[in-house]
């Protein structure tokens, strides 16, 4: 790979982690140290650290991320006037590649859930999480 490439591969990159705003992950990630803490069930076992660590990572930038990109992409047209810089506006990355990012981050969090629910070794939880996004989703699909 030549150097332009390179910088593109990049710069891509820092867009679309720019696009999941990184800043909005602590209070979730500190939500869920602190539930682990309070529910009196947690331990310092590499399950139970590891079970914290992939709660995190869901909350954080899989599901955060997801909706931090998909508040951006339903605000593009408004950015284009007040914020014409921020990365969709200004067209520094494509249509397509917000909307693969907004799908595997949701699939993504949606992916960390099922797993972390059949740790917990019930089936219902993943089922209330997926009808607590898709009215909202089937609703502003109807507005537009």
């Amino acid at each position: 790979m030549d150097h332009d490439t390179l910088k593109f591969t990049y710069d891509i990159w820092k867009i679309r982690l720019q696009l999941t705003k990184p800043v909005t992950w602590p209070p979730l990630v500190w939500g869920v140290v602190c539930g682990a803490a309070a529910s009196g069930n947690f331990h310092w076992s590499l399950e139970d650290v590891a079970k914290a660590i992939v709660c995190m990572v869901m909350s954080g930038p899989c599901l955060t991320g997801y909706t931090q990109t998909l508040n951006d992409w339903y605000d593009r047209e408004i950015d284009a006037i007040n914020e014409p810089y921020r990365p969709i506006p200004s067209g520094a990355i494509s249509e397509n590649e917000v909307i693969t990012q907004i799908w595997v981050l949701l699939l993504a969090g949606l992916g960390l859930a099922g797993l972390l629910d059949a740790w917990a070794g019930h089936t219902f939880p993943i089922v209330l999480s997926c009808c607590r996004w898709i009215p909202p989703f089937i609703y502003i699909q109807l507005l537009l």
